[in-house]
């Protein structure tokens, strides 16, 4: 994955969030265009609404740093049909155009 914290990577990003329509179909996995958004606000919201977020208990945050994260943040494209976890899945339908700004706008805060 691409370093969204570089300018350039970031707005990249976000031009590619503004060619996406409500109809745009999938390339893989099972969500639509609006799930996706809603599904990538989730990782923001860890770290810009963390009230909001269930905290992991200790063992969990262990394990998860320890073996998790080395396979999920590192260079290497996710492959299709891994796991997601359950926060992570969205299942019902959502507004296209709020998530779209929330993604464009949380992907513009890092920065």
């Amino acid at each position: 994955m691409e370093n969204v914290f570089d300018a350039k990577t970031a707005q990249n990003y976000i031009d590619r969030i503004n060619k996406l329509t409500p109809e745009t179909q999938r390339k893989w996995g099972k969500m639509s265009a609006d799930q996706v958004l809603a599904h990538l606000n989730v990782a923001y919201s860890f770290i810009f609404e963390p009230e909001k977020m269930k905290k992991p208990s200790f063992i969990a945050t262990f394990l998860l740093s320890r073996f998790v994260k080395p396979k999920i943040v590192n260079d290497k494209p996710y492959k299709q049909n891994l796991p997601t976890s359950p926060v992570f899945i969205i299942g019902d339908q959502r507004y296209f155009e709020e998530d779209k700004k929330k993604l464009i706008g949380n992907i513009q805060r890092v920065q």
